[in-house]
């Protein structure tokens, strides 16, 4: 399954987005598209704005990903997943923001196995993993219907917008 990881959801002037350094001199987003190798994800880096050149010049990995750019005067996670879900027609994906640390596995093939469990026939925009001691805030994995929503509905204000429904999926031991 495709993950959108998104790297364009901040203003470079004040953070700078997915640039910092480990100390083998490896960027997050480089870690982040590495781990999401490691997962067998296939990935779709957002860029954007004033951060996306410097993005691009300074993270070697995801020169080897697919692009998407993210054009809004003020981008945001919404805008984001917007802009890598226009590559994919309406197809169920996962949704990273390159701050966050992938999950462990299990988190990834659980949400996988409960949208082959639903299939296309599900009302719910996301699948979410909830799981002891806290939920997972993301991924998200987005389904069709929620790709669709997302696009066709101009007035959404945020990924936490009321219309766009998350089921919560139940994980023990999952940390």
């Amino acid at each position: 399954m495709k993950t959108l990881l998104l790297c364009a959801y901040r203003p470079l002037e004040t953070y700078p987005l997915g640039l910092e350094r480990d100390s083998a001199g490896a960027t997050l987003i480089d870690r982040r598209i590495y781990q999401l190798r490691e997962l067998e994800h296939d990935i779709i880096c957002v860029v954007g704005g004033a951060s996306a050149d410097r993005q691009l010049r300074e993270c070697h990995a995801i020169a080897d990903t697919e692009l998407a750019f993210d054009e809004s005067v003020q981008p945001g996670l919404l805008s984001n997943s917007r802009e890598g879900l226009k590559l994919l027609r309406e197809e169920a994906c996962f949704i990273l923001p390159v701050e966050i640390a992938p999950p462990p596995p299990q988190v990834w093939k659980s949400l996988s196995e409960e949208l082959a469990r639903t299939g296309l026939g599900t009302k719910h925009a996301f699948l979410r993993a909830s799981a002891d001691p806290a939920p997972w805030h993301f991924p998200l994995l987005v389904t069709t219907y929620g790709a669709k929503r997302l696009l066709e509905t101009a007035d959404l204000t945020s990924l936490a917008d009321a219309r766009l429904n998350a089921l919560e999926i139940p994980l023990r031991n999952a940390g």
